[in-house]
């Protein structure tokens, strides 16, 4: 997007052209015509290209920094996932001790006659189903931490990465939720580039409008040397003459782009 302001803000090169016309009989001498001419519309275009590729530039910056802030709320929320089912995890462990020991002490129990069989049994149950909720919390907390090192793009020996085993206490206040639908549309990156687009695609249509009817505009100085040694020179005038195309379909084009760009603007607030 640099590239192209930059390449919006160069004059076309100029054209030089040669003719030589060759006599038919030996006795004549060769005429030859020069001439150089530039494309005068570039000189009242060019500040209105720049400004369009300026539009393009911001909206690419905001387009690539709204990606960022996404990858970035992405992994802030993969991060505190897998940190939850960490302490989670580190809970259930807890769970399976403690029902292990009341496992072990009712067979105990059982063995010397104080329990029946169904409490026993309720109580190996209990304690099988703890051991279950640890191996499906191992399970999760393994996809969590894959999930996460794929958006961090790591991989071999950064994957072994830790974190805390307790998520970090809840704020004591909570957020003002006080203009905050205000706040977003105007702090929305995806929103400013899409009205960056909006305004390009205005510029572009305005520009075109104005000129469809003045595709090109050179002007030149030409000179000729006759063959009887006599040089010829003056000015020269090159238009297009906007006779089949009249740019009909260039602005139809953009205003349906512009206006569906209004539109998913419109959409997206």
């Amino acid at each position: 997007a640099q590239a192209d302001l930059v390449q919006a803000g160069l004059l076309r090169n100029p054209q030089f052209s040669e003719s030589r016309r060759c006599p038919d009989s030996s006795s004549g001498q060769t005429d030859a015509e020069y001439a150089i001419s530039q494309n005068f519309l570039d000189l009242l275009i060019v500040p209105l290209r720049k400004k369009i590729a300026a539009a393009a530039l911001e909206r690419t910056k905001d387009s690539v920094a709204h990606a960022v802030v996404n990858l970035t709320a992405d992994v802030t929320v993969a991060f505190y996932q897998a940190q939850a089912q960490q302490q989670l995890l580190g809970r259930l462990k807890l769970i399976v001790a403690v029902n292990q020991t009341a496992a072990e002490l009712a067979q105990r129990q059982h063995d010397a006659g104080t329990t029946n069989d169904l409490d026993l049994a309720n109580e190996q149950s209990i304690y099988a189903q703890s051991q279950l909720a640890v191996t499906r919390a191992q399970i999760t907390l393994t996809a969590d931490r894959e999930k996460l090192n794929r958006l961090m793009g790591v991989w071999g020996d950064d994957t072994r990465w830790t974190i805390a085993s307790q998520l970090p206490a809840i704020p004591e206040h909570e957020i003002s939720v006080e203009h905050l639908e205000s706040s977003a549309i105007r702090g929305r990156l995806d929103l400013a580039a899409k009205r960056e687009d909006v305004e390009a695609l205005g510029n572009a249509l305005g520009l075109t409008e104005d000129f469809r009817y003045l595709a090109t505009v050179n002007i030149g100085v030409d000179t000729e040397h006759n063959p009887d040694g006599q040089n010829v020179t003056g000015p020269t005038l090159d238009l297009e003459l906007p006779i089949f195309d009249q740019g009909q379909a260039r602005v139809a084009k953009l205003q349906s782009q512009y206006r569906q760009a209004r539109r998913e603007l419109i959409q997206m607030a």
